[in-house]
Order: structure tokens, then sequence, then C-alpha cells
């Protein structure tokens, strides 16, 4: 059985300072995802259980672009959470910018579909 990991990224950037959202701003951007993705490896016990999924996970990114803390929002199983969790630090981002032209912490919101093929 041939396994196959697809990523769909989708970035929800909200830039935000003092709890305010603002306009006109720039979001910040994963740089490497596809590199990232292509690390990740699908768990084996997953792949002999058929078991597939979306594990989504929301990302802290600091004012330098470098990644903070991450909250699983939702996960199929444990052991693609743990596949996705060694695969973080690797993640690389340009800086949100607000309107101002200032660096902004905000947050990223990733799914990751893990979807087997034959």
């Amino acid at each position: 059985m041939k396994k196959m990991l697809f990523m769909l990224l989708s970035v929800c950037f909200m830039p935000c300072a003092n709890g305010q959202l603002l306009s006109s701003a720039k979001a910040a951007e994963v740089t490497n995802y596809k590199e990232v993705l292509s690390q990740i490896d699908y768990p084996q016990a997953c792949v002999q259980e058929g078991i597939e999924g979306r594990v989504i996970v929301s990302l802290k990114v600091d004012t330098k672009g470098n990644l903070v803390s991450h909250e699983f929002i939702s996960y199929p199983c444990p052991n693609l959470k743990r596949a996705v969790t060694k695969a973080l630090p690797k993640l690389k981002f340009n800086t949100a910018i607000n309107r101002h032209g200032d660096a902004v912490a905000g947050r990223v919101t990733i799914p990751i579909i893990f979807k087997l093929a034959i």
C-alpha cells in the first residue's frame, strides 16, 4: 500500500496588538511548509489501521517570526498529533506587519490532512 500525506495550509492569521485587530496589516506567512510537509512521517500504526484525517493546530508566532507555542484544535488520533508535533519546530515564518509597518505577534492556524492512497 502506497502512503501519501497531503497538507492544506490555510494561514488564518489575525494580526493584533493589545487585543485589537489591525486593518491593512500584512499577515505572517509560513515560508517552508512544503519542505516540512515532506518530512512528516505517516505513522505506521495509522497506516495499518487505515486512519486518515485532519490535524488542526494553532501556532503562536512572535514579532520576530519565531514559533512561541502551539495548541491542537483537533486531531483524529494521538499518533497523527505526535507526527505533526515533531515537525512544528522546523516551521519558519515571515513576520506579520501592522498598518504602521511594525512587526506584530499573532496566530497561524494550519490544517494538515493525512490521507492514505493505493
